[in-house]
């Protein structure tokens, strides 16, 4: 086996220290009560580089429609709990089966402006997977290269205000296509605790849900 360039063997050290970290979840009286409980899969795996796999959604599905987001959905009764539904999301829009997937960990739950609490789960792929796409789904899939997103041009934070609040949300720039939202949170919150060992959701944490549903409510 050759051995992995200094990035691509820092990086997964990072992302196997996931472990150690206790995941916060919001606070139920935060969380406005039609938000449905949903989760992600960020799968990543080595190939040249440590690579992670974000996919385009269709105009058919019936939320998110164009986005570009990780793998998941929301939480199904037979789920056992978010990493099953991270997991069964993944085979179900991508093809990839969860035996090849290691769950190494979670980032904090999140929020999304589309009424979900979502929880992030990291996962390792020890070969780059075959992808098997539902066409009612997945337009396309973009396999990003992560030391390229993590690098300062690729940011594109966006800002917004209303009612004399200001939020700030994390964006990328990847080869043409814009990942912003909640995907581009995670991602961001994911390098902060590769680069510093902090885990901060910023706007898609506890407080941006708050200062999100008061910019709604108007001043």
């Amino acid at each position: 086996m050759h051995e992995q360039p200094p990035f691509s063997a820092w990086f997964r050290a990072r992302l196997d220290a996931l472990a150690s970290h206790e995941p916060k979840q919001l606070r139920d009286e935060v969380v406005p009560p039609h938000f449905r409980r949903a989760a992600v899969l960020m799968p990543f795996w080595y190939d040249d580089g440590i690579k992670t796999l974000l996919t385009v959604r269709t105009e058919q599905v019936s939320s998110h429609k164009g986005q570009i987001s990780f793998p998941g959905g929301r939480l199904d009764r037979d789920d056992e709990g978010a990493r099953e539904a991270a997991l069964r999301e993944l085979h179900e829009e991508c093809g990839i089966p969860a035996e090849a997937v290691q769950t190494l960990g979670c980032l904090d739950e999140a929020w999304s402006i589309g009424g979900y609490r979502v929880v992030p789960v990291v996962g390792w792929l020890d070969a780059p997977p075959v992808l098997s796409l539902s066409e009612a789904e997945i337009a396309r899939v973009i396999v990003a290269d992560v030391e390229r997103l993590m690098h300062p041009d690729a940011r594109r934070p966006q800002e917004f205000e209303r009612g004399g609040r200001r939020i700030t949300m994390q964006a990328f720039d990847y080869e043409g296509d814009f990942v912003w939202g909640l995907t581009g949170g995670l991602l961001a919150a994911l390098f902060r605790w590769a680069e510093e060992g902090v885990m901060e959701l910023d706007a898609h944490g506890a407080e941006g849900l708050q200062g999100w549903l008061s910019m709604e409510q108007g001043p």
